[in-house]
């Protein structure tokens, strides 16, 4: 589909569970296509959202950026954030 067109539909769909969805298959995207410092930017913003699957998933999603620039100090740190989400409900 590309990155606009899911940026698109998010911004169509804003404030809906459609928008998120849409926003982290763009943030994937961005990663499969090696724009990383994009795809951590994008990953981060889904992260500060409600404690979901979404927001676990971007997460990983930040900490993989992080490790696929070579920054494996923060990249450790974003993945014990994901290691601390252990037991909250979703």
């Amino acid at each position: 589909i590309g990155v606009d067109r899911l940026n698109a539909v998010a911004s169509e769909h804003a404030g809906t569970p459609t928008a998120r969805q849409a926003r982290l298959l763009a943030a994937q995207e961005l990663f499969t296509g090696g724009k990383y410092p994009e795809a951590r930017a994008a990953f981060a913003a889904l992260a500060e959202g409600p404690a979901d699957e979404i927001q676990a998933i971007a997460m990983l999603g930040e900490a993989a950026s992080l490790d696929a620039q070579g920054d494996v100090e923060a990249a450790l740190k974003a993945y014990q954030a994901v290691v601390g989400l252990t037991g909250q409900a979703f």
